[in-house]
């Protein structure tokens, strides 16, 4: 089975359908015993992305990612520029981060949620996870300090419209 059929049955919601015809394939199934979608893999706690029972998210965990064209990438700090409480400059990608939505800088607490970002990307080392593009153009990622989902912390602190 081509590559383009197996994107358009992905996209079309035929995933079932997928895993039929991949087993229909397989031709070393007798020799492995595996048939199916092969198992995912999670990143690591120290980023912050926790898997529970049969790939869902573990209680308590804020998101689960499976491992694709995705990697978590180290931000150095000497590229990082606070443009508001929700967005940061990696050199010159903006990066919106993913989870929450922070006041404006015009609105009130837009200023403290800045300044509690940068305290955040300041204090160790910053992770992400690319996910994406906005419609502005930005890069959509999930965001770990010192292995803490940003997100969930500015939330948590009241910094959310």
């Amino acid at each position: 089975m081509s590559w383009a059929t197996r994107w358009v049955l992905l996209a079309a919601g035929l995933f079932p359908l997928l895993v039929s015809l991949r087993c229909a394939d397989a031709k070393d199934t007798a020799t492995t015993g595996q048939c199916g979608p092969r198992p995912s893999r999670t990143y690591p706690a120290s980023v912050g992305m926790h898997a529970g029972p049969a790939g869902r998210p573990a209680s308590g965990s804020a998101h689960y990612v499976s491992a694709g064209t995705h990697r978590p990438r180290y931000v150095p700090q000497d590229k990082i520029r606070i443009v508001d409480g929700d967005t940061f400059r990696n050199g010159r990608e903006r990066v919106r981060i993913i989870g929450y939505d922070a006041p404006e800088m015009s609105q009130p607490r837009g200023p403290a949620a800045k300044v509690r970002l940068t305290q955040l990307m300041r204090g160790g080392s910053v992770t992400m996870l690319r996910h994406g593009k906005d419609k502005y153009g930005r890069t959509l990622a999930f965001v770990y300090a010192d292995g803490k989902n940003v997100a969930e912390i500015m939330k948590s602190e009241g910094f959310v419209k």
